[in-house]
C-alpha cells in the first residue's frame, strides 16, 4: 500500500492527520519521517505551483532560492541536520503546498 501525507510517500502506512489518527499510526510516521531524516534528505519545489512569493527563500536560504523566472527553486543537495527546521518550517509555511522535503 501507498499512502501520501502532505506529499510524502509512506509506504505501508495510513496517511492521517492528529485530528483523525491512531496513535500507533502517528508514532509509525513518525518514525518513519525521523529516519528519513537520518537518510538523504533534500528539498523540492513543484514549478507549476509555486506562486514566487519568496516566502521559502526567506525562511532557509540555504535550501531555497528565486530563480529569474521569478519561481522558487531547492539547492541540489543533501539537507544538512543544521538547517532541516528552516528547511520544515519553509514546507509547512508555502501558501501553495508546492514544496516538498524527503
Amino acid at each position: 500500500m501507498i499512502y501520501v501525507l502532505k506529499g510524502i510517500t509512506v509506504y505501508g502506512v495510513k496517511a492521517c492527520d492528529a485530528q483523525n489518527c491512531l496513535p500507533g499510526y502517528v508514532t509509525i510516521l513518525k518514525t518513519y519521517l525521523r529516519l528519513k531524516e537520518d537518510g538523504f534528505m533534500r528539498g523540492h519545489v513543484d514549478k507549476d505551483a509555486c506562486i514566487g512569493c519568496g516566502l521559502c527563500e526567506s525562511i532557509c536560504p540555504e535550501v531555497f532560492s528565486m530563480e529569474d523566472d521569478g519561481k522558487a527553486v531547492a539547492a541540489d543537495k543533501e539537507i544538512s541536520d543544521d538547517v532541516m527546521d528552516s528547511a520544515r518550517d519553509a514546507e509547512e509555511q508555502c501558501p501553495v503546498e508546492a514544496i516538498r522535503i524527503e
